[in-house]
C-alpha cells in the first residue's frame, strides 16, 4: 500500500471541517503542519476515516507543537531535549491511538536551530564535531526509547543530508548510517529518504546505489519505511516524481522485505502541495512501478 505524507495535498486535510481530497487514498502519514488541540487532531481523524482512509502513520513534527522548534535529539540542551521528548511523547500517545507499529523521525543536527517563517531551518552557534553530535544522540537516545516502550511503540531513524556549505545532521552517508544505528537496541528500525539520499550523494560525491547494496545487504531487516520526492540533488524541494526518476526505478528492491511488523516496507510519497491531478498521477506512476 503506498502512503501519502499529509503535506503532499494541496489543501489541509487536518481540518474538523470542510471535506478533505482524500477520496481513494485509504493511507496516509501525519506529518508537519499547523498547531492542533487534542480535540482538533480527533475531529480531523474521525472525518480522514469517514472519508475512508484506513491506515495512518505518524512522523517527525506530529502532532504540531504550539510553538514550532527544531526537533534534534543529538542536542546538548537539555531544555531543548525535553521539548524534544514531551513531542515524541505525543506522538508516540497518537501511534498507540492510530494504531501505528513506529514512530519516525529525523535522528538531529550538529547546531541547534529555529524554523523560519518560510518553514525552512537555520542554525546558530558552532558546529560541534560528527562524533560529539553522535555521542550526544547516544547518550539522549534511551530516554526516548524508554518512552516509546512504554506506549508499545517502535521507532524508526531516518537518513539526513548536508547543504554545499555545511554538513548539518547526521546520518548522511553510509558510514555515518552504520554508526548512528549499531549502537541502538535491535527493535530500532529505518527510515530510508531517498530524497535525502539524492542530495547526500550529489553534494558528498558517493554512489548512492551503492549505498542502497550496502543498506539493503546489512540492514535490510531493519528497514521499516521508505520516502519519495523529487529534487535536483541539491536541495530536499519535496517534488512530485516525473517518468525515469531513478527512484522509480529502485522500488522493486524493496520488495519483500519485511518491514515493521512482517507486512513489508511501506513507501511513502513526501512530495509538497500537489493539486489533486498532479497527486493522482504521481501515485499512477509509483503504483505502477512497485
Amino acid at each position: 500500500m503506498l502512503f501519502l505524507s499529509s503535506t503532499a495535498f494541496e489543501r489541509n486535510i487536518l481540518t474538523p471541517d470542510g471535506v478533505p481530497d482524500v477520496a481513494g487514498f485509504p493511507a496516509v502519514e501525519l506529518s508537519g503542519g499547523l498547531p492542533l488541540t487534542p480535540a482538533e487532531i480527533a475531529m480531523a481523524l474521525e472525518r480522514l476515516r469517514g472519508h475512508g482512509v484506513a491506515d495512518i502513520l505518524v512522523h517527525n513534527y506530529f502532532p504540531p507543537p504550539p510553538t514550532p522548534f527544531v526537533l534534534n535529539f543529538a542536542t546538548a540542551d537539555q531544555a531543548l531535549l525535553s521539548r524534544c521528548l514531551v513531542l515524541a511523547d505525543n506522538a508516540l500517545r497518537l501511534c498507540s491511538a492510530v494504531g501505528a507499529p513506529y514512530y519516525s523521525f529525523h535522528p538531529g543536527y550538529r547546531r541547534d536551530g529555529r524554523e523560519r517563517p518560510d518553514g525552512h531551518f537555520e542554525f546558530f552557534g558552532s558546529p560541534r564535531s560528527m562524533t560529539d553530535t553522535l555521542s550526544c544522540f547516544h547518550d539522549n537516545f534511551p530516554a526516548l526509547h524508554r518512552l516509546a516502550g512504554t506506549y508499545g511503540i517502535r521507532l524508526a531513524v531516518e537518513n539526513l543530508f548536508p547543504t554545499r556549505t555545511e554538513v548539518t545532521s547526521l546520518a548522511n552517508t553510509m558510514e555515518e548510517m552504520e554508526a548512528l544505528i549499531a549502537p541502538l537496541p535491535g527493535n530500532v528500525g529505518l527510515l530510508l529518504d531517498l530524497g535525502h539520499l539524492a542530495v547526500s550523494s550529489a553534494i558528498l560525491g558517493f554512489d548512492r546505489h551503492v549505498y542502497l547494496e550496502r543498506l539493503l545487504t546489512r540492514h535490510g531487516d531493519r528497514l521499516f519505511e521508505v520516502h519519495l520526492s523529487g529534487n535536483d540533488g541539491e536541495t530536499d524541494a519535496h517534488l512530485p516524481l516525473v517518468p525515469g526518476d531513478w527512484q522509480l526505478g529502485v522500488l522493486p528492491l524493496f520488495r519483500g522485505l519485511p518491514g515493521a511488523d512482517g507486512d513489508g516496507v511501506r513507501i511513502t510519497l513526501e512530495s509538497r502541495r500537489l493539486p489533486l491531478g498532479l497527486l493522482r498521477e504521481t501515485t499512477q506512476l509509483i503504483t505502477s512501478h512497485r
